[in-house]
């Protein structure tokens, strides 16, 4: 391999940040999983109300599970760029774009506005990291269990 195609090759994850992103994405399935099962039978229920109670405008409770679909959906980021991978195609759920509701244009008060809202579960697994990692670095549980990890891992990668 030629210099030129060694700097051009992207960072290879160490086995923490693999762990770490693996965890946090099946957080994500398992949330996402829950909302797909939870949203199933509303839906069917909102558009039933709709042509019930509302029969000017029938999909006014059914667009409104989708307006909320839409934004559980960029919360959860279930395809979030991964810890190491700085050069993802994948937006960050604050970055949003003047077309991303509906593909119609938002003003710049409502940009601003969802901006400021849409913390993407993210923040809460980098939250949850930040805690682990302080633990870790007081010592005790979590660094024996880290250091009992990386012992298994490389004695099972010594036995293959």
């Amino acid at each position: 391999m030629t210099k030129d195609q060694n700097d051009m090759q992207e960072p290879v994850p160490n086995r923490w940040q693999v762990l770490r992103d693996t965890v946090a994405f099946q957080f994500k399935l398992l949330m996402d999983g829950a909302r797909d099962v939870l949203l199933s039978p509303i839906s069917i229920g909102a558009a039933i109300l709709g042509l019930i109670f509302s029969p000017d405008n029938p999909g006014i409770y059914f667009n409104r599970l989708m307006k909320f679909g839409r934004k559980t959906d960029a919360w959860i980021n279930l395809f979030g760029a991964s810890h190491y991978d700085p050069n993802s195609e994948t937006r960050d759920s604050n970055d949003i774009d003047s077309n991303d509701i509906d593909g119609k244009d938002i003003d710049s008060k409502d940009k601003a506005r969802n901006t400021k809202k849409n913390v993407s579960s993210d923040a809460y697994v980098k939250k949850l990291e930040n805690l682990l990692i302080a633990e870790y670095n007081k010592g005790g549980l979590i660094k024996d269990l880290k250091e009992g990890t990386d012992t298994l891992l490389e004695k099972l990668r010594k036995d293959q």
